[in-house]
């Protein structure tokens, strides 16, 4: 039974390792040789703090294995990365691939950690010499790395994230392109948001202009709002220890991951059947 309130200890992920893979996914491990669909992503598609993600859900919906990929604080770069994972996915009959945003992406300006793409880890000569009064050194996490430079010189600011979108979208396209095109895209927009805002939900930096040029490369494109539910419920439901909570409330409820499941089933039956 759900906990309606935090608990200390949290869930038992069963995190588990496919192949050679040095990261750790949503478990338990699946044999893959059946008919499946693969879901890649971030923290959300790990189901963060989440008795049942939406991958559980889309399984028991669709009578089909849905193996879940997620790696948490994980970004576009984690899969590229791991061959292991790439190699698995490209074998699913449909992949859903998140959308996460775009600050956690290696790219011209600086480095991010291969595992855990939140974790910047050193800037290039470019930046540098973008930013010549910033220490680099006091940085650990991409945002709070951005927002320095965007408080330093916001004026400058805007190439950065030009930057940041450019590598993006070379990063989607080529998961895109391991995949054979067999994939669904989930885009979860930040309502109410300004688009080169730092602070709050991914995706960061990412417009429905770079979304909708992404459709023809891809079996559909699936966007999911927060409903007037998911946005009620907060985090009730969500098991997470009492430090844990502000990271929480930045990540989708079980509502939300059912509306999810809801608004993925039929494009992903509808890939299925082509």
């Amino acid at each position: 039974m759900l906990a309606t309130k935090p608990v200390i200890g949290g869930l038992d992920y069963n995190v588990c390792r496919y192949g050679a893979s040095r990261v750790t996914c949503r478990g338990p491990r699946r044999q893959l040789n059946e008919k499946y669909v693969s879901c890649l992503g971030g923290s959300e598609t790990f189901g963060q703090f989440i008795e049942k993600p939406y991958s559980d859900i889309l399984e028991s919906q669709m009578n089909m294995a849905c193996v879940n990929f997620g790696v948490p604080n994980g970004g576009l770069d984690v899969f590229l990365n791991e061959p292991e994972i790439m190699n698995a996915a490209s074998k699913a009959a449909v992949s859903v691939v998140v959308l996460p945003g775009a600050q956690n992406v290696s790219n011209r300006l600086y480095k991010v950690h291969p595992r855990r793409n939140d974790r910047f880890l050193r800037p290039s000569p470019k930046l540098a010499q973008m930013f010549p009064q910033i220490d680099f050194t006091e940085f650990h996490f991409t945002r709070h790395l951005l927002l320095a430079l965007q408080e330093a010189a916001p004026d400058v600011f805007p190439d950065v994230i030009a930057e940041l979108r450019y590598a993006w979208a070379a990063r989607v396209r080529s998961i895109i392109s391991q995949l054979r095109g067999r994939v669904v895209l989930l885009w979860l927009p930040r309502p109410d948001s300004e688009e080169n805002e730092i602070t709050g939900r991914d995706p960061l930096f990412i417009t429905q202009t770079m979304v909708d040029e992404l459709r023809s490369r891809v079996m559909d494109v699936v966007s999911v709002y927060p409903s007037q539910e998911s946005l009620a419920q907060g985090t009730r439901e969500m098991i997470f220890a009492d430090f844990e909570e502000g990271a929480a409330r930045e990540l989708p409820n079980p509502t939300f991951h059912a509306d999810i499941a809801k608004a993925l089933e039929p494009s992903i039956v509808k890939a299925l059947e082509s």
